[in-house]
């Protein structure tokens, strides 16, 4: 009874107008609309070399410690784990697209979450966001999800990117055809508004595979796999060359606005702005993602990002930090579910790529279509990264094209002097 009471009085639960049972039950929400980080993050990580059962580690501690210390720190009900859209970016783009070892593209990410701590501590991070124009960053978040779809649509053999064209590949039908059956029954139980619809496709595209031979079974419980193979595995030594300068730019662009931009759109949700607009406790509720990506860098992870997927937990009633720390006690529980985790074919874990992209892809009907100025360097942007399967190259042409469209229509006052900083800093890096 004084647990119960010390945890309500702890996140202010009563006059937050929930309880004790709503907030569990908005963890496990929001746990079970995300829990399928689990199983994508590593997959993405592994086609860059990295150990499949290190990374599924790396990817649950990193989460576990980032969503406590939202919880219990800056009391959101929002989680934090490793970004799809990062990791994408750090295999095909970093490790694949540009030939870099695994280990430096990790000292990268390392180097990007000092920064981020940096920005942080002088407030720099809000001021950013605040002179983001609106259509670039719904142009460059499309762009990501086209990017996430080519992904899984080349894991399948659909598309060959190898060639200067994307083009039609060697097709598998069998996986192509679960890769399909899977978007389907996601999209089934999304349509009827039942949560989990991600992970229940995973297990569901999952169980069939198991029965037609297409994968196969290794338990379900056991001792987590060993951290080791990418624990501080990060170089520092091979990354100070203009190549790298480059990297770090565009993967700091993509954290920067990841949980920014998620950040504002869940604290709506969850009342936890101002009369003004303005979120409550902002500050802290910058420092989890930061803090939690680099013990992500040093366990062998990609940066973190707020999930979005949060949302479904403050639907379900949860308005407090207790949500965020049931979400991150589940995910602890689920280190221990490791053979079970790496058995999921990649097909499987592809169809919730899909979605996501689809969902990501949402963005553009928000650009302002009739402003040439603003319409044509988001659309640029989000044509870029699939047409040439690199998320840099896509934050280059949007940051190169929006002082341009702005000048060109005469608007070159509209133009925050941070854009121009950023087109200095792409002309050098181009």
């Amino acid at each position: 009874m004084k647990f119960k009471l010390y945890i309500s009085e702890f996140f202010d639960l009563k006059a937050k107008g929930t309880s004790i049972k709503t907030e569990c039950l908005a963890g496990l929400s929001t746990f079970a609309t995300m829990v399928y980080v689990i199983a994508v993050n590593p997959s993405i990580l592994a086609d860059s070399g990295m150990d499949f059962g290190a990374v599924l580690v790396a990817t649950i501690l990193s989460t576990v410690i980032a969503t406590a210390l939202m919880g219990l720190w800056a009391h959101f009900p929002v989680a934090i784990a490793p970004a799809m859209g990062v990791s994408a970016f750090f295999t095909y783009s970093i490790v694949i697209g540009q030939n870099k070892p695994w280990q430096a593209a990790l000292g990268i990410a390392f180097l990007v979450a000092l920064t981020l701590i940096i920005f942080h501590l002088f407030h720099l991070r809000r001021k950013i966001l605040e002179k983001m124009p609106k259509s670039l960053s719904r142009g460059i978040t499309g762009g990501i999800g086209l990017f996430l779809a080519c992904v899984g649509l080349k894991d399948v053999g659909l598309i060959d990117t190898s060639n200067l064209f994307i083009s039609f590949g060697h097709i598998n039908y069998l996986e192509c055809g679960l890769l399909a059956l899977g978007v389907a029954v996601a999209l089934t139980l999304m349509r009827f508004n039942i949560r989990g619809a991600f992970i229940v496709a995973i297990l569901s595209i999952w169980i069939l595979a198991l029965v037609i031979g297409k994968t196969t079974w290794q338990g379900i419980v056991s001792l987590p796999p060993s951290l080791m193979p990418t624990l501080g595995a990060f170089d520092l030594r091979t990354i100070w060359n203009f190549d790298y300068l480059k990297i770090y730019f565009s993967l700091f662009l993509v954290a920067l606005f990841d949980s920014c931009a998620g950040l504002i759109i869940l604290a709506r949700q969850a009342g936890l702005t101002d009369e003004g607009g303005k979120i409550m406790r902002a500050q802290r509720a910058l420092l989890p993602d930061a803090l939690g990506s680099l013990f992500a860098s040093l366990f062998g992870s990609a940066t973190l990002a707020i999930h979005l997927e949060s949302s479904s937990g403050i639907k379900a009633g949860g308005r407090t930090g207790l949500t965020a720390v049931v979400v991150s006690l589940l995910f602890l529980l689920c280190l221990f579910f490791y053979p079970l985790i790496s058995s999921i074919p990649h097909f499987a874990s592809d169809s919730v790529l899909m979605i996501l992209g689809g969902i990501m892809l949402r963005e553009v009907f928000d650009i302002p279509w009739k402003d040439l100025s603003e319409s044509i360097p988001a659309i640029l942007a989000t044509a870029t990264m699939p047409l040439t399967m690199s998320i840099y190259n896509g934050f280059l042409v949007a940051f190169l094209a929006y002082p341009i469209a702005k000048v060109v229509f005469g608007k070159a006052k509209d133009v925050p002097v941070m854009l121009w900083i950023f087109f200095l800093s792409f002309c050098c890096a181009a």
